[in-house]
């Protein structure tokens, strides 16, 4: 029998990585919050197959950071209007650990100088 070595899933990893989401889904927490629930496709150097990481864009004042650097790394306005939809197929970079179950986890996305530059002042260099 013959196999591709490098078509195995990879395993789960910490670091930036980039990243595509595949799908979105609007939830609402035990606690009554609402959230996007966001599937994405990692792609790790070395393997062939992506690997599977889920992260939530939640709405609880404390997490909204990780919202906002969502939308500002890729192109969105923060401006209290998101929907799942607006979310699917978008492509960046995220900083990624591993939970204590072993998948891989948004930590935060990572914003470019060019998109905080745009963002802060409205006119990109």
């Amino acid at each position: 029998m013959q196999y591709d070595p490098k078509a195995i899933c990879p395993p789960a990893e910490a670091g930036k990585f980039n990243y595509i989401v595949v799908d979105a889904k609007e939830k609402v927490s035990k606690a009554g919050n609402p959230y996007i629930s966001l599937k994405l496709s990692v792609n790790i150097e070395g393997y062939q197959q992506p690997r599977h990481a889920y992260a939530k864009l939640l709405t609880h004042p404390a997490m909204l950071f990780i919202m906002r650097h969502f939308c500002e790394s890729n192109g969105l306005e923060f401006n209290g209007n998101l929907s799942a939809s607006d979310c699917l197929g978008l492509e960046g970079v995220a900083d990624f650990e591993v939970d204590d179950r072993g998948f891989m986890v948004v930590k935060d996305f990572v914003v470019s100088v060019e998109s905080e530059k745009q963002n802060d002042s409205g006119i990109p260099f």
